[in-house]
């Protein structure tokens, strides 16, 4: 007669480990798709980022064209315009003589209708135009044109947060008062 010894110890042990391999696959599947959500966040503020900067870039494009159109104006210094976030648009009431319009005018009116697309654009953004006073002879050179629009603080890896663009802290600082959560975009328009 042969005897048969059962090993339930073993059979005891194997019987819990397919429920914890399964367990640690789903933590670690779990991490996995965090990352990937965090990743498609990132991915997704670089888009905006990016596409705010394309359409300041657009908006000096526009205004530069608008100041080479009227060099009167230009030379005059009409393009000395300041749109803080919040401040109340330029309303232009039209021209005093509709069959001419003189150069301040339509500087006024130029800078009217910019402001109405930098607004529908960048809703936040603050604008300034700036003529160069450098040149001694009384007219400008170029017109420093400065967008900037609200972009979220980023941490500067040490736990602490900066400024989301080095560009505007020399704005703030020396120019205008930005809050610290602004972008900047600057362009010298030189017609």
């Amino acid at each position: 007669m042969q005897f048969r010894f059962r090993d339930t110890s073993l059979r005891c042990l194997e019987r819990g480990t397919s429920m914890i391999e399964v367990l640690v696959s789903l933590v670690i599947v779990a991490f996995g798709l965090l990352g990937l959500l965090g990743l498609q966040a990132r991915a997704l503020s670089f888009q905006k980022d990016s596409f705010d900067g394309r359409a300041a870039a657009e908006l000096a494009s526009q205004i530069s064209d608008r100041v080479k159109s009227n060099m009167l104006g230009f030379a005059n210094r009409a393009y000395d315009d300041d749109m803080d976030p919040g401040a109340a648009p330029i309303v232009f009431g039209g021209c005093a003589n509709a069959a001419a319009c003189t150069a301040a005018e339509i500087a006024i009116r130029d800078q009217a209708r910019w402001q109405e697309d930098v607004r529908r654009r960048l809703p936040s953004a603050a604008v300034y135009l700036v003529p160069d006073n450098a040149n001694p002879a009384g007219w400008p050179r170029f017109i420093t044109v400065t967008i900037a629009w609200q972009e979220p603080l980023q941490t500067n890896g040490a736990g602490g947060m900066q400024v989301a663009d080095p560009t505007c802290v020399d704005v703030r600082a020396n120019l205008f008062n930005l809050p610290q959560d602004y972008r900047c975009y600057r362009a010298a328009v030189a017609p």
